[in-house]
């Protein structure tokens, strides 16, 4: 086909697309990607050339690409779907494709058919061909499901169609829901959830809301355009409901809408999609199996020949031997569709087809055993309601479901009925009928409970009369608000006055029951009496209102709730327990409305809620704070919260405290989170510290410290894992204290509580979860971990399973804890040390298994490689592990580039002690799981003093980037490119750490093919926890990363930062006299990592004097200053104090400025005083001579002084003290040192200091 031809079949088929109502534009080109626009977006669609076609933008097809095949023997044709037109799900399959063969014609890319939206379904369209009424996996809510299967020829929409059980629920199918475009012959789940966690595992396509069946008797009702589709009525006396089982239609009926009817065409469920539910959903029935309507054998048990009074109750008895059925067990076997019943009819007439005969179902005997008649099982059942005469009495059994009947006389038989072996029934007047039992006894009082008696009464038959019994009622009065007296209540309850009822609870919009069943009202008695709402009337301030009738009485004790409500049945109201029910008469509107409690003509109580400045809520009530229980305290909406206390009764759907006290409304703390442990691995009982810190404004951000409150209350608590420690009561909760050495300078305006926690005692998995409450405990916060997405931080998104701590608890055992943690010594063969490590492998011995064998692992060392010899097991004068700090991270490639990080991974260590290091058996590790022991071949990887170490992932240069490693670590640790920490431990202690990330001190360089570099000016294990001394490695390796692997780093550039004069400004002070001169500095990273001043390996900070109106230079003298103790950075957050303090140099004028070193003094930055001015603070315009600090120093008062005529000796207390022969001037003055100091008391008990010298007081 030629390369017009091709085109023309394709606008041929876009017109026609367009003549079908698709909004296809633009025009097909050759030369360049043609537009189409087949969404209906007015956009026009992207086609772009051969094997590059896009999808739909707007809303893509969900079925497989349309396909264009030409080829070059036969005609090219063009095959498009005509599944689903582009208005249905987003498309998440691959673009469209076009195939074509090598000639250069075929360039036309094919386009999407427009596929007409398909008809609702019309009756005998769909058929209901499975049901789960009651799941036993799942609650009812979730669980139930209904499969359709589709009879019509072409594609169906139930979009907009509706489901209802028969009575007053209706669920209305939705698209948004699922997919609701049914084709030929395919069967749709539609269900109450799509979750398949929530449902117990079904594949819901559909999803419906506002439906529940129930459990005995019900309906199915399918509904599209106003027309019943299909419907089926079950109940539980010709349908086999059985929980966790489906109803399943059989394949082998006919499968035409009606058919479906017959309750002996279904039959239960025997697949299993759950481990609790049995159904198909989504898949073919298979058939039921075939019943044997024929009975072995049946009878008529007892009573056989008797009379009866008119009116008695008689029960008869009857059995059935099945063959294999009620064989089965002892007790009564349930057989599938078998139907059993006892009736009477006129004396001598057959039962069969007898329209004068009247049955009753029969039940199984509770208790039965066939020990009596081996294999049969019995029925009974209660017959009366016989007129005066003669009756024969049979039994019947079907075992079809009641299509056909095998009737049974009284002598045992295979189901034929004889008239002369029926059981005789003689109804006889009866003294009972008519009831002459009308004359109770009278009323009388027992306390304050009044006895009376109903009538008419219950009549028997005693002797051929009849013997009355009348039933007490109990009244309790003092419920009544009154009191028992002369047979009467007197003193009863009355109606509320004004403010004495409280609505203190709403539930306007319930979840899972329709608002016409669900909605209640709770009123609170807060007076001393008990009130009797007879006759009150609840009302909006429209049209709705209910008029409680003034008979019977209903009362409300003082203190006590009353539920009013739509409902009282729990299964209809979602499981309120409603005390009165006014059902259509008064309505709640979701949004606004008003609800008043009047009586008497007087309005008691109103609320008026809406949708600004209140709760919004749907499946909780509206809840008021039981701290504003007035009638003044609720008319605002910020004294209502949410409910969060689940019904009691109901299946944990809707939220709610109806009847109950409120609980009060949360006030909770702002923000908290569990620091940890993350994870822990304990035994039974084990006391472990848990933190948790939390955020409370006006609180926790007082101080830098814990600021302790009153009313601020912290527990760690654990419980069974995934389980919400918010509602679980198996949680357990141990108070936390303020943790006193806690500073917020990483999470300022936190505070940090501690708990000492004990383990469960028993072994599992459980969750850790902190708590906080700022109400003094009416209120808790519960909190999980940070997880480092913003918004995420520990409670800020409510608490989540996914986010506890995890503590996994083992029972202590003769291995548990290990005791195998101490090995034998070592043994020496020649230089050759054999070592046993621990821990080691501990196994149960004994019979009881109440004994451990340890088994500990060897190892050989060769003491001479270490440069020593093996004597009395051990290696001596080898080199030994590093000391802490001895042996530091110094370069680190994180995410290399020209290969893999699995890979290409590396960091190099130096030796910064003047002796070899070991570091064999070494932990490589980070604070998470990645750990590796340095397990060198021979038990030696020695670092020389200043020798550099690499050690990496993978050893082999061809594949990790051109470096030589001097050690592997293999795939036990990988470096986070993001954060993560390094750690080497050596014999349990840590010699060095390094953690990268984002916080304060942590923004390493994170280049990619670049591995980051400790300056060598700070080299040193303090230095290297800090991100800013830290660079970018400059020189290549390998095969072309950057960084210096096995050789010295490069400087790194000068941190940036800024640096002034502080103070004095100037100063006159005698020569020789001490100078006092103060500097701050700000260096990101360096000088914000705690609010005092940061000591940090590789800061120098000088004073320098020199002549005035000089830049400082080498003919300044300098002098160290020292990081200021005392500093506290609150008034200039992120800076340092610096103090340096030098003796006045000669007489003159001097200038005086500070300089300052973040590499070790490779470089300095000069320091003058700050002007106030924008950009002018110290460093930041460069050094100004003017700005400098300025010193006159001024002739010494001292000058010429000579100090050799000390003071006599003084006492200070007890003590004599001799000034030196020689002393100083100072400022003008002389001053002797103490050159001698004695104790007197240390003489005696009576000896003391007095005039300088020791005397002795006692009596002559």
């Amino acid at each position: 086909m030629s390369q017009s031809a091709v085109r023309a079949s394709i606008i041929a088929l876009t017109l026609t697309l367009w003549a079908c109502g698709s909004d296809v534009r633009g025009s097909l080109d050759a030369d360049a990607a043609d537009t189409v626009d087949v969404s209906g977006d007015d956009v026009a669609d992207s086609v772009a050339p051969l094997d590059t076609v896009a999808p739909d933008t707007a809303e893509p097809d969900t079925v497989e690409p349309d396909t264009v095949t030409v080829d070059t023997e036969q005609p090219d044709t063009v095959t498009v779907d005509t599944e689903r037109p582009d208005t249905e799900q987003p498309d998440t399959e691959q673009p469209d494709t076009v195939t074509a063969d090598t000639t250069p014609a075929d360039t036309e890319p094919p386009v999407d058919t427009y596929v007409p939206p398909a008809p609702a379904p019309t009756p005998g369209d769909l058929l209901i061909t499975e049901v789960m009424i009651d799941p036993a996996g799942v609650a009812d809510v979730f669980g139930e499901w209904i499969e359709l299967t589709s009879l019509a020829a072409g594609d169906l929409e139930l979009a907009g169609c509706t489901l209802t059980n028969g009575g007053s629920q209706l669920a209305t199918l939705s698209s948004t829901a699922g997919a609701t475009r049914v084709s030929p012959g395919a069967r749709v789940v539609l269900g109450s959830s799509a979750n398949p966690v929530a449902n117990g595992g079904v594949p819901v396509d559909v999803a419906y809301a506002g439906l529940v069946l129930s459990n005995t008797a019900g309906a199915v009702v399918l509904r599209c355009d106003g027309a019943e589709i299909d419907r089926i009525d079950y109940d539980a006396a010709h349908w086999v409901i059985l929980p966790g089982v489906a109803l399943s239609y059989s394949a082998s009926a006919d499968q035409t809408a009606g058919a479906n009817d017959d309750a002996t065409r279904w039959c239960e469920a025997t697949a299993h999609y759950s481990d609790s539910d049995a159904g198909t959903p989504g898949a073919a029935n298979p058939a039921c199996p075939p019943r044997d309507g024929e009975v072995d054998r049946c009878a008529l048990v007892a009573p056989l020949d008797f009379s009866a009074y008119e009116g008695d109750v008689t029960t008869l008895f009857g059995r059935i031997y099945e063959a294999g059925a009620t064989d089965q067990s002892p007790d009564i076997d349930f057989i599938y569709f078998l139907r059993a019943e006892a009736g009477a009819g006129p004396r001598g007439t057959e039962p069969a087809g007898n329209a004068d005969w009247t049955w009753r179902d029969a039940v199984p005997t509770v208790g039965w055993d066939d020990a009596s008649a081996p294999g049969e099982d019995q029925y009974e059942v209660d017959l009366d309601g016989l007129a005066l005469g003669a009756y024969d009495i049979a039994f019947r059994f079907s075992l079809d479901g009641g299509l056909s009947w095998a009737h049974c006389d009284a002598t045992p038989g295979d189901g034929t009925y004889s008239v002369a072996d029926a059981g005789h029934l003689t109804v006889i007047d009866s003294p009972c009928v008519p009831n002459p039992c009308d004359s109770p006894p009278g009323a009388w009082c027992d306390g304050d409970v009044r006895v009376s008696y109903a009538s008419p009464g219950g009549c028997e038959v005693d002797g051929g009369a009849p013997d009355c019994s009348y039933a007490e009622q109990h009244t309790d009065c003092a419920y009544l608000g009154g009191a028992c007296d002369g047979g009467g209540c007197v003193g009863t309850a009355r109606l509320p006055a004004v403010g004495e009822l409280v609505i203190t609870e709403i539930m306007k919009n319930p979840r899972v029951v329709f608002d016409t069943l669900g909605e209640w009202v709770e009123l609170t008695n807060v007076s001393a009496d008990a009130l009797d709402l007879a006759g009150c009337t609840l009302r909006d301030n429209a049209a709705d209102g209910h008029l409680i009738p003034t008979a019977p009485p209903l009362i409300v004790q003082p203190g006590a709730q009353i539920v009013l409500g739509k409902s009282t049945d729990l299964g209809d109201n979602g499981g309120a327990h409603v005390d009165y029910a006014y059902g259509a008469d008064f309505n709640l509107n979701n949004t606004s409305d008003v609800v008043v409690i009047e009586c008497g003509g007087v309005v008691i109580d109103t609320v008026t809620y809406t949708t600004s400045g209140w709760p919004n809520t749907t499946g909780a009530s509206l809840s008021l704070d039981p701290k504003k229980t007035t009638a003044e305290g609720n008319d605002v909406g910020s004294a209502w919260c949410v409910g969060v206390l689940r019904y009691p009764d109901a299946d944990g759907s809707e939220i709610g405290t109806p009847g109950a006290p409120n609980t009060a409304c949360p006030e909770p703390v702002d923000r908290c989170r569990l620091v940890g442990p993350v994870e822990a691995e304990l035994l039974d009982s084990q006391p472990f510290v848990a933190v948790g810190q939390v955020v409370e404004a006006g609180v926790t951000t007082a101080t830098a410290g814990t600021d302790p409150d009153p009313l601020l209350l912290a527990e760690a608590g654990w419980g069974p894992a995934n389980t919400s420690p918010i509602s679980d009561t198996d949680w357990v909760w141990t108070p936390a204290q303020p943790d006193a050495a806690w500073s917020d300078v990483d999470a300022v305006g936190s505070d940090q509580y501690l708990s000492t926690v004990a383990a469960p005692a028993e072994a599992g998995e459980f969750d850790l979860a902190f708590r906080f409450s700022a109400d003094g405990g009416v209120t808790w916060t519960v909190c999980d971990r940070a997880t480092g997405t913003p918004g995420e931080d520990g409670s800020q998104n409510g608490y989540q399973l996914d986010n506890a701590g995890a503590l996994h608890v083992t029972l202590r055992s003769a291995c548990n804890p290990n005791p195998c943690v101490d090995p034998p010594d070592g043994v020496c063969d020649g230089d050759l040390l054999l070592t046993f490590e621990a821990p080691g492998a501990c196994a149960l011995i004994g019979a009881a298994l109440d004994a451990a064998d340890c088994d500990f692992p060897e190892r050989t060392i060769d003491c001479a490689l270490l440069g020593g010899s093996c004597a009395a097991g051990a290696c001596v004068g080898a080199a030994q592990p590093p000391a802490a700090g001895a042996v530091i991270f110094d370069e680190i490639m994180r995410r290399p580039a020209a290969v893999a990080d699995f890979f290409g991974e590396w960091v190099e260590v130096t030796n910064l002690s003047d002796a070899p290091v070991n570091l064999d058996g070494c932990a490589i590790h980070d604070d998470d799981s990645d750990l590796h022991f340095i397990d060198a071949a021979d038990g030696a990887l020695l670092v020389a003093p200043g020798e550099r170490l690499v050690l990496g992932k993978d050893a082999d240069v061809a594949l990790n980037g051109g470096v030589v490693l001097d050690y592997a670590w293999g795939t036990d640790v990988t470096l986070g490119n993001g954060a993560d920490e390094l750690v080497l431990d050596c014999d349990g202690v840590v010699i060095d750490r390094v953690a990268w990330g984002t916080g304060v001190g942590l923004p390493f360089p994170a280049s990619i093919g670049v591995a980051m570099q400790l300056t060598p000016s700070s080299f040193d294990a303090a230095a290297n926890d800090l991100g800013a001394l830290w660079c970018d490695a400059t020189s290549a390796y390998g095969a072309g990363d950057l960084g210096t692997p096995g050789d010295p780093n490069a400087p790194c550039p000068a941190v940036a930062g800024v640096c002034r004069f502080q103070t004095p400004a100037s100063a006159t002070v005698p020569e020789g006299d001490l100078y006092t001169a103060r500097a701050r500095l700000r260096f990101v990273g360096l000088t914000d990592r705690t609010h005092g001043s940061d000591a940090i390996v590789g800061v120098r900070v000088d004073l320098g004097l020199g002549a005035r109106g000089g830049v400082p230079d080498d003919t300044w003298s300098f002098t160290p200053a020292t990081a200021d103790p005392a500093w506290v950075d609150t008034a200039a957050l992120g800076w340092d104090a610096w103090t340096a303090t030098v003796p006045a140099p000669g007489v003159g004028l001097w200038d005086a400025a500070f300089r300052v070193s973040v590499d070790g003094g490779a470089s300095w930055l000069l320091c003058d005083r700050a002007t106030g001015t924008a950009g002018e603070d110290g460093s930041q315009d460069g050094y100004q001579p003017a700005r400098a600090g300025q010193l006159e120093s001024t002739p010494s008062p001292c000058t010429g002084a000579v100090c050799d005529a000390p003071p006599a000796p003084s006492c200070a207390g007890d003590f004599a003290e001799t000034p030196s022969d020689s002393g100083s001037c100072v400022s003008g003055a002389c001053a002797y040192p103490i050159a001698g100091r004695e104790d007197c008391a240390l003489r005696g008990i009576d000896w003391t200091c007095f005039d300088g010298q020791c005397v002795d007081t006692s009596p002559p």
